[in-house]
């Protein structure tokens, strides 16, 4: 299965991309680094390594270390698998967000913390249906200025 490099945004399916990104890099560059933010160290233990206490959250120069409970490959910060998308089945219907989504900004562009850390917003969710995604397209285009056509 094929994942797509956080570094340079090539597919790779082996442990290594040609650009050199390797996954389990992050977990022992995040073990052994401060926060670039505030210098604090950074947790380099348990589940949630490259966690900033002071920050209270990931600095944002770190990738996402966390892996899909379904198919076991890197998330995105936003709980997000590009390469199951939370679902055994295939179907677009049953698609979710696997992961816990971590944040710098509320939706308002409030920053949650010191907007500097990825910080835990929401949990695991299902992805917007089909109809969803076409309701919020034509609301999208009325603010826009830009009224079906």
């Amino acid at each position: 299965m094929a994942t797509e490099c956080p570094d340079c945004g090539k597919l790779f399916s082996r442990r290594r991309c040609s650009c050199g990104f390797e996954p389990a890099t992050l977990t022992r560059q995040a073990a052994s680094e401060s926060c670039p933010f505030d210098g604090s160290r950074l947790d380099a233990s348990g589940a949630f390594k490259g966690f900033c206490e002071r920050g209270g959250g990931y600095p944002v120069s770190l990738n996402c270390a966390f892996a899909c409970p379904v198919c076991g490959q890197k998330l995105g910060w936003s709980g997000d698998c590009h390469s199951c998308h939370g679902t055994r089945t295939g179907q677009r219907e049953d698609w979710t967000f696997p992961g816990d989504g971590y944040y710098t900004h509320t939706e308002t562009g409030e920053p949650l913390g010191d907007g500097l850390h990825y910080v835990k917003a929401q949990g695991s969710r299902t992805a917007a249906t089909m109809g969803e995604n076409v309701a919020g397209a034509k609301r999208l285009r009325v603010v826009m200025g830009r009224a079906d056509e």
